[in-house]
């Protein structure tokens, strides 16, 4: 494991009055409102977001700190079979992000 990746802890995410905030307010940055969007309730779609059985959510901490969140999917259907995930996350002032090497 490379030595960014192992500062970082992914540990699953709950609609907890301490995870929503902090996910909010990092889908709120410039850098990852340009490419998650989101409407006028961050947190509310945050909120669903972790609520979607469908879509397995992880957060990624640095220090006991909220700095991002993965979440993985996938298709079941056998002719569409596939599986993704999507990162969202912020530097929040590190000098090495290890969140690039969360996955």
């Amino acid at each position: 494991m490379h030595d960014r990746a192992a500062r970082c802890i992914r540990c699953p995410a709950h609609p907890a009055a301490a995870d929503v905030p902090v996910l909010a307010a990092i889908r709120a940055t410039p850098e990852v409102r340009a490419r998650w969007r989101g409407g006028e309730d961050l947190a509310a779609e945050v909120v669903v977001d972790l609520a979607d059985p469908e879509v397995r959510c992880l957060t990624v901490r640095h220090q006991d700190r909220i700095i991002g969140m993965i979440q993985g999917y996938s298709e079941e259907e056998p002719d569409y079979r596939h599986a993704g995930d999507e990162q969202s996350g912020q530097n929040a002032g590190l000098v090495d992000p290890p969140g690039r090497d969360s996955a």
